[in-house]
Order: C-alpha cells, then sequence, then structure tokens
C-alpha cells in the first residue's frame, strides 16, 4: 500500500533543471513562468515558504495557510494509522500564487477555501451528518495547480496515481475558479470517469459537461436572482460592461445579464467593452476610460436614460472599474450597479468610492456570512459556525467571501455521495455519478442550504436561496 510520504510531487520552478529533494519527498523538476511549487501532497509538503514573502500581510497569510496543511497533514496520518477502512478524495485548486504576475484566486482567498475544506475533512470524519463514518474516513489529497491553474497531464497523472483499490480516489472538489483551464481539467477527468464536485465556478459552459456537478448556482442562476431583485427596485435601464477576453466566466455572465433580464429592464443593445486583466493578460492602464465616457452618454440618452449598469467582468478588474466611475462628468445621477460571483466580498473597503461617486452595487452570491445580512440563515450553517470556529478560525470575517463555505459544501457533497454507494467496503469510483444524480429528494445539509440535484440540471445545484448582497 503507498504511503502518504511516499506519495510523489512535481515541482515546476523557473530556469531550473535539476532533481531536488525536498523534505524527504523524491521530486521532479519542470519548467514554469511563475516560480511555484506544483503538485500532490498529503499536507506534509509546503508549496511556498511564508518565511521568504517580504510582504508583511502575505507573509501572515501564507504562514496561515501552511498551518493549514499541517492540521490537514495531521488528520490524513490519524485516518491512515487508525481507520479499517479509507478512501481520498482530491482538492484540485491554486494553492500558490504568483509573485511576478496575477493569479486566478488571490493568497486570502486560497486560505479560506482551504479553511472550508478541513472543517468539512474532520467533520466527515468524526460526525454522522453525511452518513457512517464508521464505514470509511476520508483523506484529503491536496493537488496545487498554481496560479496558472496548470492542467498539464503530468499533473493530472500525479495525481490520479493516488487512487489505490484499497483506498480509491473517489472524487475530486475545488477546481479553481472559471478559466479556460477548468473547462479544459474538466473535460479530461470527465472523459476517465471521475466524479467532480466544483466549489465556485459558475461559468455555463461548464454545465452539462461529462461527470460535472458544482454547489455553485450558474451565471443563469445568478442574473434570475437579480432579475427577481430588479423586479423589486425603481430601476429603468441598464448598460452592460463586459470583458472581451476570452474568459467563460465573464463571457457566460454577459450573456446571462442579455437573456436573463429581457423584459425586466430595458438592457441597452451597445454593449461596453474593456479588456480586463486575466491570469493570461494583465489589465491595460486607461482601460475604462472610453467605457466611463459613453455611461455618461447613457445616462443622458432621451429614449432609455440608463440608471444601472451590468458589469460582467472579474473581481480583480472591479476596484479600478469604481475608481475611474467615480470620477465621471455625470456623477450627479446614481448609478446602481449588478454583478455577480461567489468571492465578490473581496472588492468591499470602496465605500468612499462609491459614496463620492454616487454609486450603489448589489451582487448575486453563494453565500451571505457573516451575518447573513440580517436574514434567517440556512438550517445548517450554525452547526458548520460551530465546527468552523473549534477548528481554530475564529475570525468570522474570513467566512464574508463565500470560499470557505463552498469548499466545504463540495466536500461534503462527494463524502455523502460516496456513502451512499452500495459497493463495499469502500465505494467504487465509478459509483459516484449515479449517487450524486440521486441527491434529489433528500439534500445535503450544506452550510449553504440544502444541495441536489435533478435530472436536466446539467449538475448544478437547485433550488437554492440565492442572497443578494449590498457592497459597503
Amino acid at each position: 500500500m503507498r504511503s502518504m510520504k511516499d506519495a510523489r510531487i512535481r515541482i515546476a520552478i523557473a530556469a531550473l533543471a535539476l532533481a531536488l529533494v525536498i523534505a524527504a519527498v523524491i521530486t521532479v523538476v519542470n519548467s514554469s513562468k511563475t516560480d511555484e511549487v506544483l503538485g500532490v501532497s498529503y499536507g506534509d509538503t509546503i508549496f511556498d515558504d511564508g518565511h521568504a514573502e517580504e510582504d508583511p500581510a502575505k507573509k501572515a497569510t501564507q504562514n496561515r495557510i501552511n498551518s493549514i496543511f499541517e492540521k490537514i497533514h495531521q488528520e490524513n496520518t490519524r485516518v491512515e494509522g487508525q481507520a479499517q477502512h479509507y478512501v481520498r478524495i482530491a482538492l484540485l485548486m491554486p494553492l500558490t500564487i504568483s509573485r511576478s504576475k496575477q493569479s486566478a484566486i488571490p493568497l486570502s482567498q486560497i486560505e479560506h477555501a482551504l479553511q472550508g475544506a478541513y472543517t468539512a475533512l474532520k467533520r466527515v470524519n468524526s460526525t454522522g451528518t453525511y452518513g457512517s463514518f464508521q464505514r470509511f474516513q476520508v483523506q484529503l489529497v491536496l493537488v496545487n495547480q498554481g496560479s496558472r491553474q496548470n492542467v498539464d497531464d503530468w499533473l493530472i497523472d500525479e495525481m490520479l496515481d493516488e487512487s489505490e483499490p484499497d483506498h480509491p480516489l473517489e472524487a475530486v472538489i475545488g477546481l479553481g475558479s472559471s478559466v479556460v483551464n477548468t473547462e479544459t481539467v474538466v473535460a479530461k477527468l470527465g472523459d476517465k470517469g471521475l466524479a467532480m464536485v466544483s466549489a465556485i465556478t459558475s461559468a455555463d459552459s461548464l454545465t452539462g459537461m461529462k461527470n460535472f456537478w458544482s454547489v455553485s448556482p450558474s451565471n443563469i442562476q445568478y442574473v434570475q436572482a437579480l432579475a427577481s431583485f430588479v423586479r423589486g427596485q425603481n430601476l429603468k435601464a441598464a448598460l452592460p460592461i463586459a470583458d472581451a477576453n476570452d474568459d467563460p466566466f465573464t463571457s457566460s455572465l454577459a450573456a446571462a445579464f442579455r437573456e436573463q433580464l429581457r423584459g425586466v429592464i430595458y438592457v441597452s443593445p451597445a454593449e461596453q467593452k474593456f479588456n480586463g486583466g486575466t491570469i493570461d493578460q494583465p489589465a491595460t492602464p486607461g482601460v475604462f476610460d472610453q467605457v466611463i465616457n459613453n455611461v455618461c452618454g447613457a445616462v443622458n440618452d432621451r429614449t432609455h436614460p440608463v440608471d444601472t449598469l451590468l458589469y460582467a467582468g472579474r473581481v480583480a478588474d472591479f476596484p479600478a472599474f469604481i475608481t475611474d466611475l467615480s470620477k465621471r462628468t455625470c456623477v450627479g445621477t446614481k448609478l446602481t450597479v449588478l454583478t455577480a460571483a461567489t468571492g465578490f466580498a473581496s472588492a468591499s473597503g470602496l465605500a468612499p468610492l462609491m459614496s463620492k461617486g454616487n454609486i450603489e452595487v448589489y451582487y448575486a452570491s453563494s453565500s451571505a456570512a457573516p451575518g447573513w445580512e440580517g436574514k434567517t440563515p440556512p438550517p445548517d450553517y450554525h452547526d458548520f459556525l460551530n465546527d468552523y470556529r473549534r477548528e481554530g478560525f475564529t475570525n468570522d470575517q474570513d467566512l464574508g467571501d463565500g470560499l470557505a463555505i463552498a469548499h466545504h459544501d463540495a466536500l461534503v457533497t462527494a463524502v455523502y455521495a460516496a456513502r451512499n454507494a452500495v459497493s463495499k467496503p469502500v465505494p467504487k469510483p465509478q459509483d459516484l455519478p449515479t449517487q450524486l444524480n440521486n441527491i434529489t429528494f433528500t439534500p445535503v445539509r450544506g452550510a449553504s442550504g440544502p444541495i441536489k440535484f435533478e435530472q436536466g440540471s446539467g449538475g448544478r445545484r437547485v433550488g437554492m436561496d440565492i442572497p443578494i448582497r449590498r457592497l459597503y
């Protein structure tokens, strides 16, 4: 039986071409442009040394991330030594950021995702909430794609090699954000018959892909929730502001705005484009200059004066957008900005600019923690919160971007499906697609609310109460 200590890890470091030994783990070096350690670990490999980080805030965050790796390693070691039967589930996502280029997910969101995944790991291994933990327990395999969400075959093969007959790799969770590489990896793993449960991917191009399920709403579902919100507001006309890059998230969000808001509010056909920053292309200076000029033209349009902007872009570009929008010549007219994404709360802190610019921002999200925006939280949220705090995560503000809740829910959904499979002593990976499809009448008790699927949903969660949050 392969021990965790024997798990191979591949290292990707720019300009190096030699074999290294790190913490007694055999390594293979591949070229990379981002100076990141990529590969597979059970928590005993430090992908990034926080002490090497010069920025104090990033250094503190990185060291907290490494402490969660150690927690995961301790739990994986306990399972290997004590559990009669156990299976493996892989968390595939960026676990490091680039120091020189924009990353798919910021360091703070990596930390929050790991908080949620670890809390879920402890819950599935010690409670009966997600099926009998006495039947089998779970090891969490950490697979670092890096800031570019690498999907090279060697990385996929390393992950798949961690599956053994007695300890199969049952599913892959996480999957990072909705970039082109996400579509690539979903296609690769789907063809291999491995079930995937994504945490935050909302691009509609992923819906219906083979062996893909998601605890996150799709962009269409997000905009449908925004449509209900708009019906209760006195909003008249909207102008779409869309990223022109080849980006599954932004392009499908722009399409959802056009299709789902038809008949709810007038949507101008004069969609405004900008070249936002992506993991492949940095944003250029003054990217919003012409867009903002045209916004004021639309505000003063005699036929359909615009009072609403539909932002179909990445959260990384949003501060620059709000900064430029706050300086517009038509600042006397109040503008409401609508958008959608799990993790959009990371754009908080723009309140002074929004106040100065006469701007209000509302976004659809998969969760509204902490506090649940003054409404009654989902029925199982407080149980999750108690366990989350018990595991040492005491800053409830870390829940605000939704990453912890989403990754918790992805893991418990995969485990719930595995424990409903009939194969014993441990389920076969090929059993999981059927069991995920069977999560219909008896939902998974997610921190974000009941999780269930149905035929025709393309693997997307259904029946979720999608909160609309105001950005402060």
